[in-house]
């Protein structure tokens, strides 16, 4: 009895050791634990998550809020453009963000411009995915005269529809003048116009050139014609959203 005792004890001995399991690992902040190698890895490191997601160790999981251009807002997965705010009842937002009355005439005074539902949130060129620089260049290539030059900086904003943003210039007599306007997102219908630097307060001011073009690109006195002055003065461009949303910009040029 005592034989088969002793003989039995190593083989309890071995039993115990197969039964107990080493102690989980503490990993530190960023690692989790992989279940495979029972070590602590970087954070990130695991199946491939679907865009805006991280592996947690476990599964995938939003990643954290990202810091978007000016202009812009994280949505889970990329920056997109940032909604206007909400303003009371008869006004919109403006080009600075705060709102002003609908149909004020946008953030350069003067006579409101006819067609025009309040004003667009006026954002940096650099904030339109891609680069303002680079889509207006490609909207400008087949369309601007040769010797023209750029006017000033482009313009850009944050639209809905029937919103314009307006930006003030001061024409020369003689001078050839062509605008090409570009967008991205949900923008169906761009138009440009040219119209007046002073108006009558309340009054609805006219345009003296518009562009003839549909879609969500525009083009205002494109080659082999351009719009010419035939006085100096004060002008502003408009830019509105005839149809659909989203952002868009406009670069002036001139010879």
């Amino acid at each position: 009895m005592l034989r088969t005792a002793l003989a039995l004890a190593p083989l309890a001995l071995v039993a115990a050791a197969c039964g107990s399991s080493p102690p989980t690992p503490t990993c530190a902040p960023g690692q989790f634990l992989d279940p495979n190698t029972q070590t602590c890895v970087t954070s990130g490191v695991g199946p491939q998550c679907p865009p805006g997601q991280v592996f947690d160790g476990a599964r995938c999981v939003a990643q954290a809020n990202q810091t978007c251009p000016p202009g812009q807002t994280w949505n889970g997965s990329q920056c997109v453009g940032s909604p206007p705010p909400q303003c009371p009842s008869g006004q919109t937002p403006g080009a600075n963000g705060a709102c002003v009355p609908t149909g004020g005439g946008g953030p350069t005074g003067g006579g409101a411009v006819a067609g025009c539902n309040g004003a667009a949130q006026s954002i940096p060129v650099e904030s339109i995915p891609g680069g303002a620089d680079q889509l207006l260049k490609a909207a400008a290539a087949p369309h601007v005269p040769a010797g023209s030059r750029p006017v000033g900086s482009p313009i850009a904003g944050n639209f809905q529809t029937g919103q314009c943003l307006e930006m003030p210039i001061q024409v020369e007599a003689g001078k050839c003048y062509t605008v090409v306007g570009g967008s991205v997102g949900g923008v169906t219908d761009l138009d440009l116009e040219l119209v007046p630097g002073v108006g009558l307060p309340g009054m609805p001011t006219p345009p003296l050139a518009q562009d003839q073009t549909d879609g969500p690109q525009a083009v205002l006195g494109g080659k082999p014609n351009c719009w010419t002055a035939m006085l100096p003065g004060p002008m502003k461009l408009v830019v509105r959203v005839a149809g659909g949303q989203g952002m868009a910009g406009a670069q002036i040029y001139a010879r």
